[in-house]
């Protein structure tokens, strides 16, 4: 079966310099995911013997990219914002009419304050879950005098009627708490941390666990995870925005200092490239898939990875790869932003562990870096077959001032 389905209201065709036609359209994730809405496609366009324009719908196969020149854009998914801009990034929606007075990026310099819309209505600034593995991390300052009132991340169906939620409030007894819920369920454990708080939010395909810190850096789970599968995979036809992920807040202000759409110190899944070459992700271990048939030369592409910066005290020291082997194995090399024209910052071996099912964690050390970047992993051997099988990969961090 194709990955997408449904192709339509194409752009009108473009050609480029080289003379090749190109259209964009959006199409319908399938099954489970169909949830996340619409999704763009660049598609080729030919032209037959009657001089009809056809576009080949691309089912589960490669194409050449077009011959353009590179933009120096990253890769569209959700970037991390740490507000030190003096406008929004227009990656942020609101959500329904929203007045500029409900938010600010000047009342505190290098936060966002957002304010509900009204005594009874809240606010809610998101960007699009397009993808199937992330960790999101969000740093707020808000100080609740009732169990009403509520700050944090939130992940919300296309229909708004459904929604999961991390936040900093206070319970019934007027103890400051953190929370985790979806649908009637809610956990809740004592904010240790203060009025000043870090959450977190990890994805792993329909499963999602949530976490708070007091510096960033030691988390604490709140409760069990959920499985949002109800969300990721419903569809009334007309969400066409889908899924959304974002920041919120109920019955009072809050101040947002940052916030992160995928952590490099959070193990990244091997099945879920943004873009690949060659390599197809494999059956399941313990719920995972594993990312197999990789050759040499074959790539994949994990997009908008934050590695950590003045705010996000942090910078990587070495990189884990849990994978495994039946054969003589390879090696990972690790590019940012480009494998043409980036920088490698590390080499991984990965040697033989017994047969293609265990996995073991290989580490090898990484060259220092800051900032948002798209990571690429190019892998290289010797053997002209199936070099090795990936399950994640992590970063490991010290801290920028260490």
């Amino acid at each position: 079966g194709s990955r997408f389905t449904g192709p339509n209201h194409a752009s009108p065709v473009v050609m480029l310099d080289d003379s090749t036609h190109w259209i964009i359209h959006p199409l319908y994730a399938k099954g489970e995911w169909r949830g996340q809405g619409r999704q763009g496609l660049m598609n080729q366009v030919r032209y037959d013997a009657s001089l009809k324009p056809v576009a080949d719908y691309p089912v589960n196969r490669f194409f050449n990219a077009p011959d353009l020149p590179g933009s120096g854009i990253p890769w569209m998914v959700p970037k991390s914002d740490f507000f030190t801009a003096e406008n929004m990034n227009p990656e942020w929606s609101f959500l329904g009419h929203t007045l500029e007075n409900t938010h600010s990026l000047t009342d505190r310099p290098g936060w966002l304050r957002l304010s509900p819309k009204s005594g009874t209505k809240g606010n809610f600034i998101s960007k699009n879950d397009g993808e199937h593995n992330y960790s999101l991390i969000t740093k707020l300052d808000f100080d609740a005098k009732s169990a009403y009132e509520e700050a944090g991340l939130q992940i919300m169906r296309g229909d708004e009627n459904m929604a999961i939620k991390l936040y900093s409030s206070v319970n019934e007894h007027s103890h400051h708490v953190i929370v985790f819920c979806f649908n009637d369920t809610r956990y809740e454990a004592e904010n240790t941390a203060g009025n000043t708080v870090w959450l977190k939010i990890n994805r792993v395909n329909h499963i999602i666990t949530g976490y708070f810190s007091k510096n960033g850096h030691k988390w604490v789970q709140v409760g069990q995870s959920f499985d949002i599968e109800a969300i990721d995979s419903y569809s009334d036809f007309s969400s066409f925005t889908g899924t959304r992920q974002g920041l919120y807040v109920l019955g009072n202000s809050a101040f947002f200092d940052l916030y992160i759409y995928r952590d490099a110190y959070t193990p990244i899944l091997a099945e879920c490239p943004a873009n690949q070459y060659g390599t197809v992700p494999a059956t399941k271990t313990d719920g995972i898939y594993q990312l197999d048939s990789i050759h040499h030369n074959d790539w994949v592409l994990y997009a908008g990875v934050e590695f950590g910066n003045n705010e996000y005290l942090k910078v990587p020291k070495e990189i884990e790869i849990n994978a495994s082997s039946g054969g003589s194995g390879g090696t990972v090399e690790v590019w940012l932003d480009s494998i043409a024209t980036g920088i490698k910052v590390a080499e991984c071996a990965i040697s033989n562990t017994g047969d293609w099912n265990t996995f073991e964690t290989f580490k090898a050390a990484v060259s220092k870096v800051q900032g948002r970047h798209d990571v690429y992993l190019r892998f290289t051997g010797v053997e002209t077959g199936r070099l090795f099988k990936l399950k994640w990969i992590q970063f490991v961090s010290e801290r920028a001032s260490e």
